[in-house]
């Protein structure tokens, strides 16, 4: 007898093989709907975002893990010197451009501390829009340093929103949505103009303008604003670049690649003159003011997609003849010239 092969087992190979084909590729393409609804820092894409996922340098204090306000984002403004509306402006916030809609979320626990709406012209921030500032609280074993003294409590600042979905007094989740982007008030593109206040909500401007008791600095006024990438996790490289451009008069040129721009200060043989986060160099009583005081400063055009913030610092009244320069971020690391 003739043995007779078994034509059935290659077909039953070739479905095997179809199944496995059809599986994989279900699951690739799953994984790529994942991917197009998760952020880069492992946060979904939705109402809540997950606060275990967030990185922090290994090298900065971790306030309660703190997240970004906005998923998808463009920096357009970083917080500093800029020329803005045919002057110079000093920036105490950072302005995250993103598309109108995009969610906004709650950096950190909180209580919100103040609201306020376009459509009320009496409301106090008639430029912001619709506003929302939550009151947040460090752990007391991580404070801060805010004119030498330890602190514990902080304001996160949303301005421009197009809408807020939060009142006066709620309490807040870390990754909660609080509204969406917008242009209200007098933004005339879609961004979160973005602020962190210590210690007290109110902005100092200057002398005369007096402040809660609970805004003073040990029996001191001082404007609240300060870096928001002082709480806000970020890829820490230690790329900022600075030169000595000019002897007389002396000229510092500093370059922070916009991925962290935290340029903070300028030190000439341990004197600080230069402080962006506690105003040295900077008119008290008009913090817009430039030159001052014999300094003079002066900032590229910084946009989005721009990819290096570069100022320059005009000691009007000095001359370089081999003085230590040291050129300083907000956590006190940087160059020495």
């Amino acid at each position: 007898m003739v043995a007779m092969a078994d034509k059935s087992k290659p077909k039953k190979l070739v479905i095997v093989f179809v199944i496995f084909i059809i599986v994989f590729a279900i699951s690739i393409i799953s994984k790529s709907f994942i991917n197009d609804n998760t952020t880069n820092d492992g946060n979904d894409n939705n109402d809540e975002r997950n606060p275990d996922e967030t990185l922090q340098d290994e090298g900065h204090p971790v306030y309660d893990d703190v997240i970004w306000p906005v998923n998808n984002y463009t920096l357009a403004d970083p917080f500093g010197w800029r020329w803005h509306n045919n002057r110079w402006d000093f920036h105490r916030a950072i302005d995250l451009r993103a598309e109108e809609g995009e969610p906004i979320y709650a950096i950190a626990p909180g209580r919100v501390d103040r609201t306020a709406s376009e459509d009320d012209p009496d409301d106090g921030f008639s430029n912001g829009g619709n506003v929302v500032i939550i009151e947040h609280f460090t752990d007391p074993d991580t404070p801060f340093t805010f004119h030498g003294y330890e602190q514990t409590r902080y304001y996160s600042v949303n301005l421009h929103m197009q809408d807020f979905l939060v009142q006066e007094g709620d309490e807040v989740e870390q990754g909660q949505l609080i509204g969406h982007v917008g242009h209200a008030g007098t933004a005339s593109t879609d961004h979160n103009h973005f602020e962190i206040r210590v210690v007290c909500r109110h902005s100092w401007d200057g002398p005369g303008d007096d402040l809660p008791s609970e805004c003073d600095i040990m029996g001191v006024n001082a404007d609240p604003h300060v870096n928001p990438l002082r709480f806000l996790p970020y890829d820490d490289k230690d790329i900022m670049e600075a030169e000595i451009i000019s002897n007389d008069p002396l000229t510092v040129e500093v370059r922070n690649h916009f991925t962290e721009t935290d340029f903070n200060s300028i030190k000439i043989d341990d004197e600080e003159v230069v402080n962006w986060d506690e105003r040295v160099g900077i008119n008290p009583s008009d913090r817009d003011d430039n030159p001052y005081n014999g300094l003079y400063v002066e900032a590229d055009k910084f946009t989005a997609g721009t990819e290096w913030y570069v100022v320059r610092f005009e000691f009007q009244n000095k001359v370089y003849t081999g003085q230590k320069i040291e050129v300083l971020d907000i956590w006190g690391k940087g160059i020495t010239l």
